[in-house]
């Protein structure tokens, strides 16, 4: 089309991950570092999320690690509670043979927000979403300080939606990977 601008691709950015498609792809990963498209089918009960991760889930995180990734506790407990849950060893998971270990390792930040900047009024109209998903928010907005990200990294989307109304760039895993490789 003339005139339309091409989104320009994803790379050497700050993106604030929920726990979502951080713990799918940690759990893609076997032992030997293997990415075991079983393990897919625990985390995703869409198939359409299954067959993304499935046939483009070593892509994402190829593309993932040319970023920097921000995560906040609350995705960091989530992780670990969804992992437990599926009864798989976070203590495994996170062995070097792991390539998302190894990015989260290398690639990734944390950051607080206190539980007094999420009990503020103008951000406590969204905490029915849950702590984790206001704090991601609180993050990833364009009045956040130094602490800000530029992307919202999501596969929920209720809080993608949110998160566009209030004018954060929000994006699941796919458009980040379709976005990564467009062309400027």
């Amino acid at each position: 089309m003339r005139g339309s601008k091409k989104p320009e691709p994803i790379i050497d950015k700050r993106i604030v991950a929920d726990s979502g498609p951080l713990c799918i792809l940690l759990c893609a990963y076997n032992e030997q570092g293997a990415f075991d498209t079983e393990r897919v089918r625990k985390f995703c009960p869409r198939e359409s999320d299954r067959s993304f991760y499935q046939y483009r889930g070593q892509d994402f995180l190829k593309i993932l690690a040319k970023n920097r990734i921000v995560v906040t506790p609350h995705v960091l407990t989530e992780i670990s509670n969804n992992v437990r849950k599926e009864k798989f060893r976070l203590s495994t998971l996170l062995q070097e043979g792991n390539p998302v270990a190894k990015l989260l390792r290398t690639k990734c930040s944390e950051v607080q927000v206190d539980f007094a900047e999420l009990m503020r009024e103008n951000k406590v109209k969204h905490i029915d979403l849950g702590f984790t998903d206001c704090a991601l928010m609180i993050v990833a907005h364009p009045n956040t300080d130094g602490r800000r990200a530029e992307y919202l990294l999501t596969d929920d989307e209720e809080l993608q939606t949110t998160a566009k109304s209030i004018g954060i760039k929000a994006i699941t895993a796919r458009q980040f990977v379709q976005q990564s490789e467009a062309r400027p």
